[in-house]
């Protein structure tokens, strides 16, 4: 049987704690918090560029803060799975259908 890849075991932890508890995990990794330029020009953590708000505002969820330390350190990325497609930026009130988590794949 071969061995999990380090990034497959981190996309079962995930996984588990989605199928625990869907609710929870939707809401806590759909967060996105405004941050600075500085932190938004951080090598390895995903940030985005809000637009419609203003010049250089930006938000980070719990996902491109924890891609932004796997990445470097395994060289792959995690992603959540969705149902559909994600709803355009301007849309505050949908939310995607989450299903899980991925080993990310450009």
């Amino acid at each position: 049987m071969p061995k999990k890849s380090d990034i497959q075991k981190i996309v079962d932890v995930l996984n588990d704690a989605f199928k625990r508890d869907p609710d929870a995990i939707t809401k806590l990794v759909t967060t996105r918090v405004s941050c600075n330029v500085k932190l938004a020009d951080h090598p390895t953590i995903i940030v985005r560029e809000d637009t419609g708000v203003g010049s250089n505002t930006f938000s980070v969820s719990p996902i491109g803060l924890i891609n932004g330390i796997i990445a470097p350190l395994l060289k792959k990325r995690i992603a959540i799975s969705v149902l559909g497609e994600e709803p355009p930026p301007d849309s505050k009130n949908r939310k995607p259908k989450i299903l899980g988590f991925t080993v990310y794949k450009k």
